[in-house]
């Protein structure tokens, strides 16, 4: 039994030498698995920051008909800076000099706002949990950017006029009657494509949200009218919101299917092959190389049928991790202040490897 003892006194020696001895390389496959660099998830808990919907949508319908400019007041009390901008959205662009309380009046009096307001409320009534993924996404906001102010954001509905935007640097307003899903019957009057409709549901309200609100910090046209420029500053934007919603998956980010995601993480060295063989990259011909960066169902003629639209400007987002990557101590306003696409495509060795 002594002997017994000794023998399993030893074992736990050994093996607890041998833990010394591979614990920092289990500690650096933790840390290489977990990303490194710009790659790392932020721990955004500490931030102090509680974000909630503003909802003018359910304020404005709720104004008594009978007495409309009591009720614009209100409004206009509330939210005044919104209110500076929203009867303009509403309006009929024939109707001349009308006041706030004649646009909002006879808007919420329609029995077709009505009835949208209505389907919003089926699936909009409580927005506490998009509360809590605004807030997730604004403490990473603050994380990046913390000399900017954080906005207060307001839901709305405006019969399909606008579907998100911000407002100077305080303000992000959502269009609620934009994110009522694919099969909404309001959308079929419109002429939607399907490949834009499919970011039209409840799972892209916040994320759609967030790509206004980053479009509005980097709203100048690139300095070139290139391919090369355009995908940097789209590659920007897509980075950017990546940081932010950090946990919301690439294809509700990209408003793809993951099948296009895929394509595009399989593909990436042949996408990278056709812009350079066709003489795309530092073309200004925006005709030829418009698919790449703006919505589309597909890529290019002369790429495959199941390439996604806007590849490019995924593409674009891989050349600005790779500059990242090799210029870690880069911030995102500094990122964003720079405009050289060129310089940015040199500095980050960009060569996607064939898989």
């Amino acid at each position: 039994m002594n002997d017994f003892n000794s023998y399993s006194i030893n074992i736990i020696k050994i093996f607890l030498r041998s833990l010394k001895a591979i614990l920092p390389l289990c500690l650096l496959y933790f840390c290489t698995s977990c990303g490194s660099g710009s790659d790392k998830i932020p721990d955004v808990s500490n931030i102090q920051l509680d974000v909630k919907v503003q909802r003018f949508d359910q304020d404005m319908m709720a104004i008594d008909t009978n007495n409309i400019a009591v009720g614009v007041s209100g409004l206009k009390s509330k939210y005044p800076m919104f209110m500076e901008i929203f009867p303009q959205i509403i309006s009929d662009p024939s109707r001349k000099d009308a006041t706030a309380e004649a646009v909002i009046g006879d808007f919420i009096r329609h029995k077709q706002i009505r009835n949208l307001f209505d389907s919003c409320q089926l699936i909009y009534r409580d927005m506490s949990a998009y509360d809590k993924e605004f807030t997730q996404a604004f403490r990473f906001f603050k994380y990046y950017f913390p000399k900017r102010p954080t906005p207060q954001v307001i839901s709305y509905i405006s019969e399909y006029g606008v579907g998100a935007f911000p407002y100077g640097d305080s303000l992000l307003a959502v269009g609620v009657d934009f994110f009522l899903g694919e099969n909404h019957t309001g959308y079929q009057h419109l002429d939607i494509p399907r490949y834009v409709l499919r970011g039209m549901d409840k799972n892209h309200l916040v994320a759609r949200g967030m790509e206004a609100w980053v479009n509005g910090m980097i709203d100048e046209s690139p300095l070139g009218k290139r391919l090369i420029d355009v995908m940097i500053d789209n590659g920007k934007k897509l980075y950017i919101l990546d940081k932010l919603l950090p946990y919301t998956p690439d294809s509700v980010k990209l408003a793809y299917t993951q099948k296009q995601v895929d394509w595009c993480k399989n593909n990436e060295a042949d996408l990278w092959a056709y812009v350079l063989s066709d003489n795309l990259l530092y073309s200004v011909k925006g005709e030829s190389w418009s698919k790449l960066v703006n919505p589309s169902p597909s890529g290019t003629t002369k790429m495959p049928a199941d390439s996604p639209g806007r590849a490019g400007n995924w593409m674009g987002m891989q050349i600005i991790k790779a500059y990242m990557q090799r210029m870690p101590n880069t911030t995102m306003d500094q990122l964003i202040a720079l405009k050289d696409a060129q310089s940015i495509l040199d500095k980050s060795k960009y060569k996607p490897k064939r898989k």
